[in-house]
Parts: C-alpha cells; sequence; structure tokens
C-alpha cells in the first residue's frame, strides 16, 4: 500500500506565519483624528474620487473629491467636513 503525500490530510502549522499577521499596526478610525483646522473631533472623512450615484452614495461617511486627480500622491485622502480643511492622511497624522 502506498502513503499518499499531500491532499487533504496534509496539515501546515499556523505557527510560523502568526508573528507576520499580529504585527501589523491598525489605523486608527478617522473619526477619532483631531482636526488641524478646527481642531474639532469625528468631523474627518475619507476623500472618494470621481462621480457618486446620488442616490447611493453614502455621503455622512465620505467626502466627494471631485473627477480630476493630480495622480503623483499629492492629492488629498482625507477632509473636515467642519471647515473645509483637506490633506494627506500619513503625511499629517502619521498612520
Amino acid at each position: 500500500m502506498r502513503r499518499k503525500v499531500g491532499g487533504l490530510g496534509a496539515r501546515v502549522s499556523a505557527l510560523p506565519y502568526i508573528e507576520i499577521m499580529t504585527t501589523r499596526k491598525r489605523r486608527r478610525s478617522s473619526k477619532l483624528l483631531i482636526c488641524p483646522g478646527c481642531e474639532e473631533e469625528g468631523t474627518l472623512r475619507k476623500i472618494l474620487y470621481g462621480m457618486p450615484d446620488p442616490e447611493t452614495f453614502d455621503f455622512e461617511k465620505y467626502e466627494v473629491g471631485g473627477c480630476a486627480m493630480n495622480g503623483d500622491g499629492s492629492d488629498p485622502d482625507i477632509a473636515c467636513r467642519g471647515c473645509d480643511w483637506s490633506g494627506i492622511r500619513v503625511a499629517q497624522f502619521g498612520d
């Protein structure tokens, strides 16, 4: 009788991969960040570029960035609903 190698009966231990899967730091929610313009908490929203469908787009959760982008990394990706401040999240908050 020959014994099968691999197949459905083969198991791989997750131990070597646990460190890789758990070392990534989670980003803070944009609702917890304080706006640098008006210093209010909970007013920052992620900017989505393109033409949204007014019937299905969640205007409370996201900010509309318009249709035109530079595409060179200088486009803001976060905006404040209170004071119209906008900027790049990583450059401003470091996460």
